[in-house]
C-alpha cells in the first residue's frame, strides 16, 4: 500500500497519465466489490485514543479482577500492560491485534458466549464496547509510560499528587523544548553557495541555512501555471479558470503573484477553505454518536458553528480573539442574539457518549488543550501523564472548570428574527412543542423515572424533528454558561467514586506564569483560562497556530506531529523558523491572513515539487525543504473541483449540512452533514478526519477503492456528462477537445494529448457518451487529483 503521495515516482510527462487513464476508461474496467477500509488514525491519535476511551475502560470496569495492582488474575488474565493482554489467561491470548472478531475480550464483552461475559454483573454499553473493537482494529496502540518503581503513591492508574521540586516533573517542564519561551530569532545572513543572494525573506533565510549545513540546494521556481493553481487550491480550495490562468501568465508585473493572493484573500471561498481544516481541529460533526436507542442524535444547530468558523476566517478574525470566542464568548457581554455566540460550538459539538457527564467533560479538555496548545491534557485523567509535566490535578482543575458550565434548556436564538409570516408559524409551533416539555416536567413535580425521561425524550425528539424540517427555523448557538461552582477533586484510577485529593479550578501549574497561577474562584472560570490559552506569554498557542497553517501550504509541519508538541512529539525541524513565525504571528494582531501572506510570498513556497536524486539521498522526507512537497487533493476540494470544472457549483454559502455524496449533491463540501456514528465509507476511503478526535494531520493512505469510486460513482458521471454537453457546442473534433482539457486541467492540451483524445472518442463512437468517458478519464488523473 502506497501511503504518501511522493511514493508515486514523479511523472515524466502528463500525457502519460492522461493517456492511461483513456486507456482504462476505454479498455472498459469494470467495478469490484471491496470493503472500506477503517477510518485511519496517526500514531499520535492512537494514542490519545487509548488514554482518553480505552485506559479509563480497563481501569474501571478490568483492573479490580485482572491487574497487578489489585494482586488478581483471575483465569491467569492481567490486563494492565500490553503484553499481558497479548499473552493471555488459561483460555489464550486476550487480543489479536488489527482483529476483533478473533479476540477473546472482544467476545466477552459483547456476551455472545455465555461462558465468556464480562464484565460478568453487567453488559458494556454498546459505546464502550465499539470503543474496545475500535481499539483491536487499530492494532491495540498501548502507549509506552513511564518506569516507577510501584506505590501507592505513583501507581501509574491512581491518579498520584505530583512530585515537588526537583521531581522528573519539573525536569521534564525544563526540558520539554515547546514550553520555553518564545524568541524573536535574528534572520541568518544565508546565501547561496555560490555566494549569491536567494532570497530577503526571513523565511528563505532561515531555510536556506539549513540546506546549505546539509549541503544542499533550493530548487528552482514552479512554472507559472502550476503555482497559480498550488495557491488557488491551498487559499480557496477550488482551481483556477483556463481563463484566469491565461491572465496570469501575461501579467509580468513583480506584485502580479502578490496581487493573486490578496485577491484570493478577500474571496468568500477562502473562509469556507480554510473553515474545513479548522472544523477537524474542532472534531465537528453534525450528530451526537450513540445516545441510546430512544434519543435523538442530531445537532439541530451544529451548523451554525461551521457558519461562525468561515464567517472568522472572512473576517481576519485575530486569532486570539478566536480561541477566546470559542470557549468563553457567553462571558464577553455580547448582544443576546449576537452571532459570535455559535463560536461555542467548538465545546458543545463533541461525542455525546450517552450522556455521561464526564466522558462529555474530558473530551472538552483534549479538543480545548490539544487543539489549541498540542498538549494531551486527557492522558491525565486516570493517572500523572506518563511523558510530559502534566499532573492528574491539572487535569481535574480543568474538569473542575468545565464541570461548573452547563447547557442551557433551550440554545439561544442568533441573528435577527425574520419578519415574515413563515417564520411567526414556525415560532408558534416551536412554542408549542416546547411548552409541552414543560409542562408534562411540571406535572410530574419530581424526577421522572425512566419510562417518563423516555416520554420526555420523545417530546424532545419532536422539538427536534421540527427545527430540522422546517425550512424556516433561524439558526441558534450552541452555547454553554455558567452554573454553580464546582469544588474539583482528583478521580483516583479516573473512579469518580474514589476520592483523591481536592484541588482548585485553575490553569496548567506548568504554565502558570501566564496568568500566575490564580484560581477560578467567581463563576467557571472558562473565560479565565481562555484568556490564559491566548496570552502571548503562553509559549504553546501561536507555535502550535502557526505550524497547522504551515502545514497545509508545505504538507508537512515544522513539528510533524501537530496536535502534539509534548515529549512523545517530534522536535521542530526548523526551530528558529518555528520561533521567528509564532513572534512575527503575535506582532502582526493575530492575523491569519497576514501569515499566509508572509508565507506564500516566500520563495520556499513558490520552489518546484521535482525530485532530485542527489537531495533525495541526503535528505529522503524532504525535511529540509529543498523542494516543495507534492501534495494530493483531500476529499472535500477534490469533489468541489469536479463539481466546479463542471459548471454545477453552488456557491450557496452557510445553512444547515446537506448530503454531498447524493448524486444531485451541489453544494461544497464544508457544507456536508457529518454524522459521526455512521460516517459513510467514502468519507472513510478519502481520508476524511475523525470526528471523534481533534485532528491537526488527516491520515495520508492510498487504497484501491478510491479508484474503483471514480471508475463507478453516479456523483462522477454526472460531472462528467455535464463537462461533454459543454464542449458539444464545438462543432470540431479538434475544438471540442481543445475546450475539454481547458475546462477540466485548465491547460492547452499538447499534440500528442490532443490526437489521443480525437482517436479515442472516434473509435468509441464520437458521440456524446464518448466525450463524456474522456472527460471522465481527464477528471480520473493524478495532473487533476494532485497539487505540484
Amino acid at each position: 500500500m502506497i501511503t504518501n503521495p511522493d511514493d508515486i515516482p514523479p511523472l515524466q510527462s502528463p500525457s502519460i497519465a492522461h493517456n492511461r487513464a483513456v486507456t482504462a476508461i476505454a479498455l472498459g474496467l469494470v467495478s469490484v466489490l471491496m470493503l472500506a477500509a477503517p477510518t485511519a488514525f496517526a500514531a499520535d491519535d492512537q494514542a490519545v485514543f487509548f488514554e482518553n476511551r480505552v485506559r479509563p475502560l480497563l481501569a474501571e470496569h478490568c483492573y479490580s479482577c485482572h491487574s497487578v495492582k489489585a494482586g488478581k488474575d483471575r483465569g491467569g488474565l492481567l490486563l494492565d500492560s500490553r503484553d499481558a493482554a497479548l499473552k493471555g489467561g488459561d483460555l489464550g491470548a486476550a487480543i489479536v491485534p488489527g482483529n476483533p472478531e478473533a479476540s477473546l475480550l472482544i467476545r466477552a464483552v459483547r456476551y455472545t458466549d455465555d461462558d465468556l461475559a464480562m464484565p460478568p454483573k453487567k453488559k458494556l454499553d454498546k459505546e464502550l464496547v465499539a470503543a474496545l473493537e475500535q481499539w483491536v482494529r487499530l492494532g491495540a496502540p498501548w502507549p509506552a509510560q513511564a518506569k516507577t518503581k510501584p506505590t501507592l503513591d505513583s501507581d501509574p492508574h491512581r491518579g498520584a499528587t505530583k512530585p515537588g521540586d526537583g521531581s522528573d516533573y519539573k525536569v521534564a517542564a525544563e526540558s520539554l523544548w515547546s514550553l520555553k519561551p518564545i524568541t524573536n530569532p535574528a534572520t541568518p545572513d544565508a546565501k547561496l553557495p555560490s555566494g549569491k543572494d536567494w532570497s530577503e525573506h526571513p523565511v528563505d533565510r532561515f531555510v536556506l541555512r539549513r540546506l546549505n549545513a546539509a549541503k544542499l540546494q533550493p530548487s528552482p521556481p514552479i512554472d507559472r501555471a502550476s503555482l497559480l493553481r498550488r495557491v488557488y487550491f491551498d487559499l480557496i480550495g477550488l482551481p483556477p479558470t483556463y481563463e484566469q490562468v491565461q491572465a496570469f501568465l501575461v501579467d509580468k508585473s513583480p506584485e502580479a503573484f502578490e496581487k493573486v493572493v490578496d485577491r484570493l484573500l478577500a474571496d468568500p471561498r477562502y473562509g469556507e477553505r480554510w473553515a474545513r481544516h479548522w472544523l477537524d481541529v474542532a472534531r465537528y460533526a453534525d450528530t451526537k454518536g450513540y445516545v441510546g436507542d430512544t434519543a435523538d442524535n442530531r445537532y439541530p444547530f451544529g451548523y451554525s458553528y461551521r457558519d461562525y468558523v468561515i464567517r472568522a476566517f472572512n473576517e481576519s478574525k485575530p486569532f486570539d480573539r478566536f480561541i477566546i470566542e470559542q470557549i468563553a464568548a457567553d462571558k464577553l457581554g455580547l448582544a443576546a442574539n449576537d452571532e459570535n455566540l455559535a463560536a461555542m460550538g467548538f465545546l458543545t459539538l463533541g461525542r455525546r457518549f450517552i450522556n455521561r457527564r464526564d466522558e462529555i467533560i474530558d473530551d472538552r479538555i483534549d479538543v480545548v488543550t490539544r487543539g489549541l496548545m498540542g498538549l494531551a491534557v486527557q492522558c491525565a485523567r486516570c493517572h500523572d501523564h506518563p511523558h510530559d509535566p502534566i499532573s492528574a490535578e491539572d487535569y481535574y482543575a480543568l474538569y473542575g472548570v468545565f464541570r461548573s458550565s452547563k447547557e442551557p434548556e433551550y440554545p439561544p436564538q442568533i441573528g435577527a428574527e425574520p419578519d415574515t409570516e413563515a417564520y411567526r408559524k414556525f415560532k408558534a409551533e416551536l412554542d408549542k412543542r416546547r411548552n409541552a416539555i414543560s409542562e408534562y416536567k411540571q406535572k410530574l413535580g419530581r424526577p421522572p423515572n425512566q419510562g417518563e425521561r423516555n416520554h420526555i425524550r420523545k417530546l424532545e425528539r419532536k422539538v427536534n424533528q421540527w427545527i430540522i424540517q422546517s425550512k424556516d427555523a433561524p439558526p441558534h448557538a450552541m452555547v454553554l454558561e455558567d452554573g454553580r461552582p464546582y469544588s474539583p477533586y482528583v478521580f483516583l484510577r479516573g473512579k469518580p467514586s474514589a476520592r483523591g485529593p481536592q484541588v482548585s479550578r485553575r490553569f496548567l501549574e506548568v504554565l502558570s506564569h501566564v496568568d500566575g497561577g490564580k484560581s477560578y474562584d467567581t463563576g467557571s472560570g472558562r473565560l479565565e483560562m481562555a484568556k490564559a490559552i491566548a496570552n502571548p506569554a503562553n509559549p504553546l498557542t501561536a507555535r502550535v497556530f502557526v505550524n497547522r497553517v504551515w502545514l497545509h501550504h508545505f504538507g508537512q509541519g515544522i513539528v510533524g506531529t501537530p496536535d502534539d508538541f509534548g515529549h512523545a512529539g517530534d522536535k521542530p525541524s526548523h526551530p528558529e523558523l518555528l520561533d521567528h513565525l509564532a513572534h512575527w504571528f503575535v506582532e502582526n494582531d493575530w492575523s491569519v491572513k497576514k501569515l499566509h501572506r508572509h508565507l506564500l510570498l516566500s520563495k520556499t513556497y513558490q520552489q518546484a515539487s521535482l525530485s532530485r536524486p542527489d537531495a533525495e539521498q541526503i535528505d529522503p522526507q524532504n525535511t529540509l525543504l529543498w523542494r516543495m512537497n507534492r501534495r494530493r487533493l483531500e476529499l472535500e476540494p477534490f469533489r468541489d473541483s469536479m463539481l466546479f470544472v463542471s459548471g454545477r457549483l453552488d456557491k450557496t454559502m452557510y445553512g444547515p449540512g446537506v448530503d454531498i455524496f447524493s448524486a444531485s449533491a451541489t453544494r461544497r463540501s464544508v457544507y456536508g452533514w457529518v454524522d459521526r456514528q455512521k460516517l459513510p465509507g467514502v468519507f472513510r476511503v478519502f481520508d476524511f478526519a475523525s470526528p471523534d478526535a481533534s485532528t491537526g494531520k488527516r491520515p495520508n493512505t492510498m487504497v484501491p477503492q478510491r479508484a474503483l469510486y471514480m471508475l463507478n460513482n453516479d456523483f462522477v458521471k454526472e460531472q462528467s456528462t455535464s463537462i461533454a454537453n459543454a464542449i458539444m457546442k464545438h462543432e470540431q473534433d479538434k475544438d471540442r477537445a481543445i475546450a475539454l482539457w481547458r475546462q477540466v486541467l485548465t491547460r492547452e492540451p499538447s499534440g500528442e494529448e490532443l490526437e489521443a483524445t480525437i482517436t479515442f472518442v472516434r473509435e468509441a463512437g464520437n458521440n456524446l457518451e464518448a466525450w463524456r468517458r474522456a472527460a471522465h478519464a481527464l477528471l480520473m488523473s493524478n495532473e487533476f487529483a494532485f497539487i505540484d
